[in-house]
């Protein structure tokens, strides 16, 4: 075979790789925390309905997006307080634009991020209040992570968490033989956004068998977790506040 076949070969490969990927929507979305440049595009429509369409790479309209990709799309909206929050799912509309309405009457930020069984990406970030006034409330970590999760007894184990890096949390129960994962075998999840409402970090479990999450938060600050565990099939919620301290020199 000649190096003139072999090269042609190798780049109708690649054209191939390459279109399937954009197919499937691959391509689309970096690995990226929201303040990174991220491939969205937002837009408001009403006071609680926003817009936001993605982008490829070369900063053109997304127009083929894959069933998978559409399905794992989120966006996680939080008020001023970081006491609640939504989770909802936006509507597609083609060529790579979504729509999603809120019900927070005090609604701060909105991010939105993909998730699957396995693992969560960040997408884009949203500011959607202007107010520069200083909460009344301040986040303060738990002093005791040893707590209820619905009857069951749970201690959150980890150490020193910091920015930047993949960080592991532990609920670790006392009683035995438990099973976390819901009737079809849905993973728990965590949620955790900072006290000023502009960062944002998820995980999903990564064992069926223990309760563990990797969770990277983007930087320093106070966060608040909120969970959502399934335990014996059930379904509990539970928030727990943490401190994440200044990176470490090296």
């Amino acid at each position: 075979m000649t190096r003139t076949i072999k090269l042609s070969l190798m780049v109708c490969f690649v054209l191939l790789v390459g279109f399937y990927m954009q197919r499937q929507g691959l391509f689309v979305f970096k690995a990226t925390g929201v303040y990174e440049e991220a491939e969205i595009v937002w837009g408001n429509k009403t006071n609680h309905e926003i817009e936001f369409t993605l982008h490829s790479s070369e900063k053109k309209t997304l127009r083929r997006l894959s069933d998978r990709a559409r399905n794992e799309m989120y966006v996680f909206i939080v008020d001023e307080t970081a006491e609640h929050y939504e989770r909802v799912k936006p509507t597609y509309s083609g060529n790579g634009k979504f729509t999603f309405s809120y019900g927070l009457p005090k609604a701060a930020a909105a991010f939105v991020y993909m998730e699957n069984d396995k693992s969560t990406q960040n997408i884009g970030y949203k500011k959607l209040t202007s107010s520069p006034e200083k909460r009344d409330n301040t986040l303060l970590p738990d002093p005791i992570l040893t707590t209820k999760i619905g009857s069951y007894d749970v201690s959150l184990i980890f150490n020193t968490l910091q920015p930047e890096q993949p960080e592991l949390l532990m609920f670790r129960f006392v009683q035995k033989g438990l099973r976390f994962t819901s009737i079809t075998g849905r993973l728990s999840r965590i949620w955790a956004v900072n006290e000023e409402t502009n960062e944002f970090t998820t995980a999903v479990s990564s064992e069926k068998e223990t309760m563990e999450f990797s969770l990277r938060f983007p930087r320093e600050g106070t966060y608040k977790i909120w969970g959502e565990f399934y335990i014996n099939g059930k379904k509990f919620q539970k928030t727990f506040v943490v401190n994440v301290t200044e990176r470490r020199q090296q």
